[in-house]
């Protein structure tokens, strides 16, 4: 029922139904386009098309009799046949709107957090609001969503709920922080850290522990039934129980939840830094400008994602890498090789550790590795290189290829030499503990890919990779670092995670893109890739992917209603 706010109805009513008496390719004489809508019955199957369908994909006559052909499990001429019954009929189409898309935070530009964060100045300074907000952070009027301020002074402020837009929840934050700020005589109150609450999740007691243990990036909000809440919000440390803590909070067990009205809700969680000083006092000072003051983007890029993805201690990290690389069915026979790129996956080690040891060890990784990773946060550039000369791990720091990062500046000008896409991004640093055991001699140049430019783009990262391949003195390895489908059940899951990697497997770019588009397959690495990919096949040998392991979520939790893939691939 969360989903019913979101869909779109269409409604046709058929009617002047006729049949065609016609033969053979003359039928599609008798075929208006635009106006009729198909039915074919034959022996060996039955279909049915819409009129829009037609005009909707610009088909020409012979082309909607094929694709109903299709449509019925026929061969694509059997609207030719006398054994073939056709039928044309009109349509009235009755349209409803959505009356909402839900929001997805990660969409969001740096801009729309930007006025956010200015909507949170303007209330902490008394100034007017800014009354031309964005017509993103207005529209998402009938959604659970919230807003967490955390201030300078280690204040914090919170605006949850539905019937208010997100410019009207983070004023509503702010406000709150402003009151605090009074109780507790405290002035000059910044913004450290801005988190939206969005994606909201009911959870049931009767899921406890098993599928909460997928909860390590997500907030938890604990309403007791009385008034009383609390929100528990991921940490870099990790928690081992949020719902336990968030329980905890307003002081029930786990039992008390089961037999009371308490309530618990998990929500995704977008993060923006905030400024470290007071404002100017005409508010021109951005995000931006307090962040490159405080030297954002230089030296290291601290590890995000540890006690979340993975393991923030060394010793356990390390045990944890060994057990995957070690996972079963081991064949004794498969040797660590040269391989010229990898497809792993990055979500939580518990999930996908497996298949990325499976793959790894049959790896030979050398010094320089490439890692193209999709964008999953709304920060930064599209398109971006980061411009650190270090990564941490836990125990270790990974020298970043800023020789790389200059030359494929200059060879693809859509990227931008930019830390902030990189900053909470997990594409990367769930892989390098992996990478820097197989070889700890690595040096590494991550790639943020997003959603920007078609495959046009693709192909002109093909030519600076390629380039940067051929024109390396040592072996480059590329790495597509990629989760498959996302959030469908097993069996729709596995069923587009095998159409897309079928197309992989054969080889062709074109044909991964086009599958995956087509059908809608959420692959979020796909972009890269079918970047890689090409760039591969500019080096003059065949490309022969290969499938390693495939494995998805449902294998850990159990839970087979709303899963994700996995998939290695070896590309020689």
């Amino acid at each position: 029922t969360r989903e019913l706010g979101a869909l779109a109805l269409d409604i046709s009513i058929m009617f002047d139904s006729s049949p065609v008496s016609a033969r053979g390719a003359d039928r599609a004489d008798a075929i208006e386009v635009g106006r009729h809508g198909l039915v074919i019955s034959h022996p060996r199957g039955r279909g049915l098309l819409l009129p829009q369908v037609a005009t909707e994909n610009g088909w020409d006559a012979p082309t909607f009799l094929r694709q109903l052909c299709r449509k019925a499990g026929l061969d694509q001429q059997t609207w030719q046949s006398d054994e073939a019954e056709l039928l044309t009929f009109c349509a009235t189409v009755l349209e409803d709107d959505a009356p909402e898309a839900e929001l997805d935070a990660r969409t969001l530009g740096p801009a729309a957090f930007q006025t956010l964060l200015n909507a949170v100045d303007l209330v902490l300074s008394g100034r007017p609001p800014d009354t031309t907000p964005e017509e993103t952070l207005t529209c998402h009027r009938n959604q659970e969503l919230g807003i967490h301020l955390n201030s300078s002074g280690d204040l914090t402020a919170v605006a949850l709920g539905a019937g208010k837009s997100l410019l009207e929840l983070t004023q509503m934050a702010a406000r709150s922080l402003q009151e605090a700020c009074a109780k507790k005589n405290k002035t000059s109150q910044t913004i450290a850290e801005l988190s939206l609450l969005w994606q909201p999740i009911r959870l049931r007691p009767q899921d406890y522990p098993q599928r909460h243990r997928t909860l390590v990036s997500s907030a938890v909000l604990a309403e007791d039934g009385r008034g009383e809440w609390a929100l528990v919000l991921p940490r870099t440390s990790g928690q081992a129980d949020k719902v336990d803590e968030a329980l905890k909070a307003v002081r029930l067990s786990v039992q008390q939840w089961r037999s009371t009205d308490a309530r618990l809700t998990a929500f995704s969680v977008e993060r923006v830094k905030g400024r470290r000083e007071p404002p100017s006092s005409d508010g021109s000072q951005t995000v931006a400008d307090a962040e490159a003051e405080a030297g954002s983007g230089s030296g290291a890029r601290a590890a995000d994602r540890a006690g979340q993805f993975y393991p923030v201690r060394v010793k356990a990290m390390s045990e944890a890498i060994q057990h995957h690389l070690a996972a079963e069915p081991v064949d004794e026979a498969a040797e660590p090789a040269a391989v010229r790129a990898v497809m792993l996956p990055h979500a939580g080690w518990l999930y996908c550790g497996d298949t990325i040891g499976r793959t790894l060890r049959r790896v030979s990784v050398p010094r320089t590795v490439i890692v193209l990773g999709p964008k999953h946060t709304p920060h930064g550039a599209a398109w971006s290189i980061p411009p650190h000369d270090r990564w941490d791990i836990p125990g270790a720091g990974i020298r970043i290829a800023t020789d790389l990062a200059r030359q494929l500046l200059k060879a693809v000008p859509a990227f931008e030499l930019e830390a902030d896409a990189h900053r909470a991004e997990h594409g990367t640093e769930v892989l390098l503990p992996f990478l820097h055991t197989m070889n700890n001699d690595l040096r590494v140049l991550p790639l943020v890919i997003g959603g920007a430019g078609g495959f046009d783009a693709l192909e002109a990262l093909a030519d600076g990779l390629a380039g940067i391949c051929s024109e390396a003195q040592d072996p480059v390895l590329l790495v597509i670092s990629s989760d498959m489908n996302h959030f469908a059940t097993e069996t729709e899951n596995r069923r587009l995670d095998h159409l897309a990697l079928d197309a992989m497997l054969t080889g062709d770019a074109r044909r991964l893109h086009d599958v995956v588009t087509e059908n809608r397959i959420t692959m979020c690495g796909m972009r890269p890739a079918v970047a890689v990919m090409l760039a591969l096949s500019r080096l003059g040998k065949p490309l022969e992917p290969k499938l390693v392991d495939y494995t998805n979520s449902a294998a850990v939790t159990g839970d087979t209603s709303n899963v994700v893939g996995y998939a290695g691939v070896l590309l020689p």
